[in-house]
């Protein structure tokens, strides 16, 4: 079942050629794609700095 909040795999593969010129993904490293609505939801329960 598909909730549509699962890791994608390849969201590193796909993102890489949209990075800011200078950045870049080591072997080891993979990017994580968060949702705008995530924060959202979840900012009730984060403190404020």
């Amino acid at each position: 079942m598909n909730r549509g909040w699962e890791a994608d795999p390849q969201a590193s593969d796909t993102c890489r050629s949209r990075l800011p010129e200078g950045v870049d993904l080591a072997a080891d490293e993979r990017l994580v794609v968060i949702p705008g609505r995530m924060p959202r939801l979840a900012k009730p329960d984060i403190p404020d700095a």
